[in-house]
């Protein structure tokens, strides 16, 4: 069911609940927590991985813990270009056009470097999807 916020009141008869800014704070025992942006900080329940999220100065996302793991993010200017793992090792690289919305690839293995490339494009907010 979706109220006039288009927000779901409930799910498979769970109520979900939300903050006075409108972001989904628990949802069938699992939580959320924003920062003063209405950015995602973390999750904790126990049908989720908990998880945080780090912001920089920015508001780029460049940090993750989920589960226990840890995952860096590297930007150029506003482009994602690379994530890092606990160790400092590159898991994943991002190459983009020289053009705003430019499409470009990622390279996502355990092996960067192998080939197994995916295309990039903006999503309608014109952030990076994959």
């Amino acid at each position: 069911m979706v109220n006039g916020l288009n927000q779901y009141t409930s799910v498979n008869g769970q109520t979900a609940l939300y903050d006075a800014n409108g972001n989904l704070t628990n949802d069938n025992g699992t939580l959320y927590s924003y920062d003063d942006e209405n950015r995602l900080r973390g999750t904790s329940g126990m049908s989720i991985a908990a998880s945080t999220l780090k912001y920089d100065p920015l508001g780029r996302l460049y940090e993750t813990t989920i589960n226990g793991i840890k995952t860096t993010f590297l930007y150029d200017g506003d482009a994602l270009v690379a994530e890092y793992n606990a160790s400092n090792s590159l898991i994943k690289r991002y190459v983009h056009g020289d053009q705003v919305d430019e499409p470009g690839y990622s390279d996502e293995t355990a092996a960067v470097g192998s080939g197994n490339w995916r295309y990039i494009h903006a999503d309608h907010q014109q952030r990076d999807c994959i």
